[in-house]
């Protein structure tokens, strides 16, 4: 994926899931090369879960199921597309599931989703049709090139 300031969008996201309280961290992709980076906990994932008009329901379904037989009660998914989505913002997101005020937390920004889910693992493995929670974060999530310019450019501004 594209860099910003350096850094690509995967590697990005995986800093700062590292960085929250997450547990276990793994980056689910089909990029050769970072299935090869020993630097980052990797799991490839199938074609028939890639491409734009793959629902976001299903991904998250097909990670937590491992998670789950691990004994895990909270999925976190960080799509790298927003390189603005913070690790306070995750741990802010894991304590309202862990305080049970809701089930589902996920991040918008202008109205729109922007890249994190948080749920409970039933919730995840289950499906689910509404958000109870919602966090604001203030990053624009990379669908086109001009999203990429704009992001990129707000980040050379700071």
């Amino acid at each position: 994926m594209l860099p910003i300031c350096g850094i690509p969008l995967v590697e990005r996201a995986y800093k700062i899931l590292k960085m929250s309280r997450c547990d276990k961290v793994m980056v689910a992709t089909d990029i050769e090369d970072l299935l090869k980076n020993p630097d980052i906990y990797t799991i490839h994932r199938p074609e028939r879960l890639n491409g734009d008009d793959i629902s976001v329901r299903e991904v998250v379904k097909w990670i937590a199921k491992p998670f789950s037989l691990l004994g895990y009660e909270i999925v976190v998914v960080l799509f790298a597309t927003n390189p603005r989505i913070t690790y306070e913002e995750i741990d802010f997101a894991i304590e309202m599931i862990e305080k049970k005020k809701c089930e589902i937390v996920r991040s918008y920004c202008y109205g729109e989703e922007n890249g994190l889910y948080v749920m409970t693992i039933n919730k995840a493995i289950g499906g689910y049709d509404a958000y109870t929670g919602m966090i604001y974060s203030s990053g624009r999530e990379i669908h086109t090139e001009k999203d990429y310019e704009i992001v990129k450019r707000s980040w050379q501004d700071e």
